[in-house]
């Protein structure tokens, strides 16, 4: 058994992780810039230059039932490591206006797609949700009751800033239906989270988590971050080692991407030190190890979840998703989306909504989809979609599945992906048969740059996406 050592300053040393050797003689190799694959094609193709014609044709013709996202993008305070569409504003008035237009882009939503096909997933994300007011949430709820066909078991999920809710509000949302919560926790230690201006204490969390318990046997997601400011190998086991006290269903564990050419706000995170590459490496690791020891399965790039959860489920089964909520439970549905950089998927069809709240509200007001960037997906995006879908979730690709789906000779196809793969297969990162490619136990770690060989769209701009490792 690995013993935990004393530091000189008497901090705790976790002991080193399972393979990190391994992994740090591989990382300098395939650490580079890629898509974290929400979608394929990936939101940097989506062109103002789209044939909205064909787009609503496509949403008219849809038959599959219906994913719905709705984004609201204010929060009270700034957080320094957001990477979200968000905006501060402290007047939490400003969402009765905003759920006014939000409704009023459903009911233009319904005028171009049929709505009463079963809606078997909502999502409400930001942003922070829960800056609405209760009553504002609750006329949301009965505008998109009285709209759309909610299926009999629909997951309907929230995420909530820990810091920003009452019990009351809880209780309010279990009265609506909510049956996931999703709480940003981020990390526990107050060192970290003074460095990310987010003011967070353990019991604030314990609270809100109680809350929803209290209401029911419901889900709890945790969100939590590595590679942050001040993080430490120590610091981190011990905000993870609370993390499984408190005994979330699911935690997406995500690596901090510190990009503040695009987010400015970012900059003030820079006075503090921030992990190298070789500790970010060594925390996620770690955290894994953890999340693994204390019964949680381990899910496609990010994610762990206990395993009766439905997440865990969905990966055992094979109906595993991914899109641009992260990793969900059902493949095959509609994603429509609402609100301000909301992103819709119908049909084949992306769709991205205005950025800019004014303009977005404009454009419904003037009963126009507040559409700015769109994507049709062509067959040849929808074969190397599935695949890369494939490798993200499943971690393997089944060769004969794909020839059957889409009449193609795989190996002929994707010649150059698999030239590509050869230098993953000489560092036991993939395993590849005449059946299938898979991704070994070392290559999960590097899952994002197997999925990009099969990627058309690259073509030297990856400059745009954060590292893969």
């Amino acid at each position: 058994m690995d013993v935990i050592e004393e530091t000189a300053a008497g901090a705790a040393t976790p002991p080193l992780p399972r393979g990190l050797e391994r992994v740090r003689s591989l990382v300098a190799r395939y650490d580079k810039a890629g898509p974290r694959y929400t979608s394929y094609p990936t939101a940097p193709n989506f062109s103002p230059q789209f044939d909205q014609a064909a787009a609503l044709e496509r949403w008219r013709t849809a038959t599959a039932d219906l994913s719905l996202y709705l984004h609201v993008p204010y929060c009270v305070l700034r957080c320094l490591y957001c990477g979200c569409h968000t905006l501060i504003r402290r007047d939490r008035n400003l969402g009765t206006s905003y759920v006014d237009t939000l409704l009023e882009e459903l009911r233009l939503i319904a005028r171009h797609t049929d709505v009463s096909r079963p809606l078997r997933q909502l999502a409400l994300g930001g942003g922070t949700p829960t800056y609405l007011l209760p009553d504002d949430m609750e006329r949301l709820f009965a505008g998109m009751r009285q709209l759309l066909n909610f299926a009999d078991g629909a997951e309907l999920s929230i995420e909530i800033d820990p810091r920003e809710i009452e019990p009351e509000y809880i209780d309010r949302l279990a009265g609506l239906g909510i049956n996931r919560f999703s709480f940003g926790v981020q990390d526990i230690n107050p060192d970290v989270m003074k460095a990310i201006g987010r003011r967070q204490d353990d019991a604030q969390v314990e609270a809100a988590i109680g809350a929803v318990r209290r209401n029911g046997d419901w889900p709890v997601n945790f969100d939590v971050m590595y590679g942050l400011p001040l993080q430490t190998a120590a610091s981190l086991y011990e905000t993870v080692d609370r993390i499984v006290d408190l005994g979330p269903d699911r935690i997406a564990l995500f690596g901090y991407a510190h990009v503040p050419w695009l987010k400015k706000h970012q900059r003030g995170i820079e006075r503090y030190e921030r992990p190298d590459a070789d500790l970010r490496l060594r925390l996620y690791l770690q955290a894994r190890d953890q999340l693994e020891a204390a019964g949680y399965v381990t899910i496609g790039l990010d994610h762990f979840a206990k395993p009766d959860d439905a997440l865990a489920v969905a990966w055992q089964d094979g109906s595993l998703h991914r899109n641009f909520m992260g990793y969900t439970t059902q493949r095959g549905l509609d994603l429509l989306a609402a609100g301000v950089s909301g992103i819709s998927l119908v049909n084949g069809a992306y769709l991205a909504n205005e950025g800019d709240v004014d303009k977005w509200r404009a454009m419904v007001g003037d009963d126009e989809l507040p559409w700015r960037r769109g994507l049709l997906m062509a067959g040849d995006d929808a074969l190397r979609g599935e695949v890369i879908e494939s490798v993200m979730c499943q971690f393997r690709v089944d060769k004969r599945a794909i020839e059957a789906g889409y009449g193609i000779d795989f190996d002929a196809y994707f010649a150059d992906a698999r030239n590509a793969l050869e230098p993953l297969r000489g560092d036991g990162l993939v395993n590849e048969d005449d059946d299938k490619i898979e991704v070994t136990e070392d290559g999960r770690l590097f899952v994002r740059n197997v999925a990009m060989v099969f990627d058309a769209y690259l073509g030297g701009g990856e400059g745009r996406f954060s590292q893969t490792v």
